[in-house]
């Protein structure tokens, strides 16, 4: 649970200080630096395998992973404010979703 807390904090830190890039530099930093943390995040939701009773969990994360990707793709050449919230939004659905799955195993 700590590294899937950490990785979280990190892909929102590291989209939130790519929002003052020019719209050509977010899109470098965002396929090559991004996505690949995105893709960490998801990949490291594996810990949870143990656990068969979390699977709709477990794609429920996924989901909410993806729903970033898609939000911050849709908003590439929206308003800082925008992407802002849309990275906010994800954090507080995805925390949210881990402290109910943590309360699962718990």
């Amino acid at each position: 649970m700590p590294k899937i807390n950490g990785l979280a904090f990190d892909v929102v830190q590291s989209f939130k200080n790519s929002m003052a890039l020019s719209e050509e530099e977010f899109l470098s930093v965002f396929s090559n630096t991004l996505l690949p943390k995105l893709g960490e995040l998801r990949d490291s939701l594996y810990l949870f395998n143990s656990f068969p009773e979390l699977n709709a969990d477990i794609e429920n994360l996924e989901s909410i992973c993806d729903s970033l990707e898609e939000e911050v793709s849709n908003h590439i050449d929206s308003p800082n404010e925008i992407r802002i919230s849309d990275i906010s939004m994800f954090h507080s659905k995805l925390i949210q979703k881990l402290i109910l799955l943590h309360k699962k195993i718990g």
